[in-house]
């Protein structure tokens, strides 16, 4: 478990709520600032998961989820890229 010092920019929370989930993206200074990407409705976890793990590695950030009012975190899966890998052509 952590707390919000753990982010970094482009991590992704996954937040659970009353009816369903919401999405957010770490868009500057993580101690202070998200930034809500999407509210699922009545989404259950692994969904809501699902569509977190495709934002984070989209963005190359760390993976998390809380499902708390005092806002631990969970880790789940970081997506960071590894510069000394180059793509293949």
């Amino acid at each position: 478990m952590a707390d919000r010092r753990a982010l970094d920019v482009d991590d992704v929370v996954v937040s659970k709520v009353q009816d369903g989930h919401l999405l957010w993206i770490v868009t500057a200074d993580p101690s202070d600032r998200l930034s809500l990407m999407y509210r699922g409705n009545e989404w259950n976890v692994q969904y809501a998961v699902a569509r977190g793990a495709g934002l984070a590695s989209g963005r190359g950030g760390n993976l998390w989820y809380t499902a708390d009012e005092t806002g631990t975190l969970e880790y789940l899966e970081t997506f960071r890229r590894d510069p000394r890998v180059t793509p293949l052509t």
